[in-house]
């Protein structure tokens, strides 16, 4: 079965990855939560209902060897770090209204031509370095608002690297203790908001050799765990606001070429190494999810590759050396839709891939060490329509391909022993 990609995305910056979907079956329950008993309290409570935060970015130039935009619209912003002091963190973030972020290239020849774009209405972040962290975060965005984000790159001679990459999320929570160190805690996420975000290349003329363009969007986010961190997490998402997740380029020639948009109503990774993770998760996804992504090339010299992947409630768990609890719940009623499109004149290859999933959920153990096991159980429920297209064509190419999946619920466990015994 294909496989989706996962979205993780952490404080202010956020980055893709691969999400893998080899998911939880099961029938125990994850290790119940401790209480950290922290040296350090942390209360937090930010509120803007009302707000209108609008960034905009625009570079211009004839001639450069880097010319790059970037644009974050944050609305509340929650960092805390703690070194050697066990923490206790409290937080309660509420936003209504719209931020937007748009970051726009146009040059005629460059290097590097790079716009990036940030929007997230609230962001909670808690790390620490030889220390404990225990944390209560809610996180709600209202019904209507709107988190946009959109990164644009126009080349209109020639470049090495044309870029446009561009992120969205109504709420985004991390837990990322430390070595050695323990992360415990509850999340609740609720979003309303509409989340967009739109990366788009524009070229006319001469081809980069690279031309890369991203879309990702989502309602509720939430990462957890780092190396040898022990995670005890319970968390709630529920989303109501359209997600959507949009990557699009339009040039004359174009050689390596990459399109790939992801749209989630609701996330959550925890990656571990070497320590117990222990999840208890609840998702509620009643929105459209969409993810989009369109090539159009006259000329495509190397590899043109096009994804979008959409999924209402995704929950992924991984552990290298050590077990795994995770009970996972999820609901999804929304519309989820994963459309890619290639279009080509004449040139060499190109390749489609779209993934659209109502549920999925995951557990991954690989045990380099004795005892390494997963417990655990999964509820899915999906009332929403699950629609995957995919479309190559051209004048003539070496090799043309679209592959499309689409999937009610998936979930499965996979243990490994990587010493092959």
């Amino acid at each position: 079965m294909p496989i989706p990609a996962k979205i993780r995305l952490a404080g202010t910056t956020a980055a893709m990855q691969a999400f893998v979907l080899i998911c939880a079956a099961g029938t125990s329950n994850a290790q119940s939560l401790e209480v950290v008993e922290p040296d350090s309290e942390i209360i937090n409570e930010q509120v803007d209902l009302n707000a209108d935060i609008v960034v905009e970015s625009r570079t211009e130039a004839e001639i450069a060897d880097a010319a790059t935009s970037n644009a974050n619209a944050l609305g509340n912003t929650l960092s805390v770090h703690s070194r050697d002091v066990d923490v206790g963190v409290t937080s309660d973030q509420q936003f209504g209204g719209r931020a937007s972020a748009d970051a726009q290239t146009d040059v005629n020849g460059a290097g590097i031509a790079l716009s990036t774009s940030a929007a997230m209405a609230n962001t909670a972040t808690v790390t620490t370095d030889t220390a404990d962290a225990g944390v209560l975060l809610r996180q709600d965005v209202t019904q209507g608002s709107e988190v946009t984000s959109r990164a644009t790159t126009t080349v209109r001679g020639g470049a090495d690297s044309a870029i446009a990459a561009a992120q969205s999320a109504a709420n985004n929570a991390g837990l990322l203790p430390g070595y050695g160190t323990t992360g415990e805690g509850t999340i609740i996420q609720s979003s309303g908001a509409e989340s967009v975000a739109v990366g788009r290349i524009v070229g006319d003329g001469a081809a980069p050799w690279v031309s890369s363009a991203t879309g990702l969007a989502v309602g509720n986010s939430i990462s957890a765990g780092e190396d040898t961190t022990r995670v005890l997490l319970d968390a709630e998402q529920t989303n109501t606001g359209a997600v959507r997740g949009k990557a699009f380029i339009d040039a004359d020639v174009a050689n390596e070429t990459i399109a790939a948009s992801q749209a989630a109503g609701n996330n959550i990774a925890v990656e571990n190494d070497y320590r117990y993770a222990g999840l208890n998760a609840r998702q509620d996804n009643q929105a459209d999810v969409n993810a989009r992504s369109e090539v159009s090339l006259i000329g495509f010299n190397d590899v043109a590759s096009v994804s979008a992947s959409g999924v209402g409630n995704s929950t992924t768990v991984s552990n290298i050396g050590s077990s795994i609890g995770a009970d996972i719940d999820q609901t999804n009623s929304g519309r989820v839709r994963a459309v890619g499109s290639f279009d080509g004149g004449t040139g060499s290859t190109g390749l489609v891939t779209t993934t659209a999933f109502g549920n999925a959920a995951s557990a991954y153990a690989c045990s380099d060490c004795e005892g390494a096991a997963i417990n655990g159980s999964s509820r899915q429920v999906n009332d929403g329509k699950v629609v995957s297209r995919s479309t190559a064509s051209a004048y003539s190419g070496a090799l043309l391909s679209s592959s499309a999946t689409a999937v009610g619920n998936s979930a499965s466990y996979e243990v490994t022993n990587s010493r092959g015994d």
